[in-house]
């Protein structure tokens, strides 16, 4: 054997149809990456919004269920409210010294009928 044979039997040969393989296999695993990694963002997205949307919740239509709304400024508040039915709830606004057993004096109340609302 010469010195050409043996250099020609040393690199490699490729064809055409393995060259598109190679690259549509690269660009497949590429898309299916992003597509990993959007999708992974896209749902870490949706988790954080909709904690922000302070959608109410009710896994029970027999339990008290409320979730908090995004402040809109300082020292206001407001609430979504889940009240089952039967007796009636009453909502109590308490300030001023706390009693031995933690309540403070009632300085004003609401009642609160049954259903979903909107507490301000």
């Amino acid at each position: 054997m010469n010195e050409a044979e043996a250099s020609r039997s040393v690199t490699p040969k490729f064809s055409i149809s393995s060259l598109l393989i190679l690259t549509a296999l690269i660009a497949v695993g590429t898309a299916v990456g992003l597509a990993y990694r959007q999708n992974r963002s896209m749902v870490q997205q949706r988790d954080e919004l909709k904690s922000l949307s302070s959608r109410l919740q009710v896994h029970d239509d027999d339990e008290l269920a409320s979730s908090e709304m995004p402040r809109v400024a300082d020292d206001f508040y407001s609430w979504n409210v889940h009240v089952p039915s039967g007796p009636a709830y009453e909502l109590r606004l308490g300030i001023g010294a706390v009693s031995r057993n933690g309540i403070p004096a009632t300085v004003s109340r609401v009642q609160i009928p049954a259903g979903n609302m909107y507490v301000p």
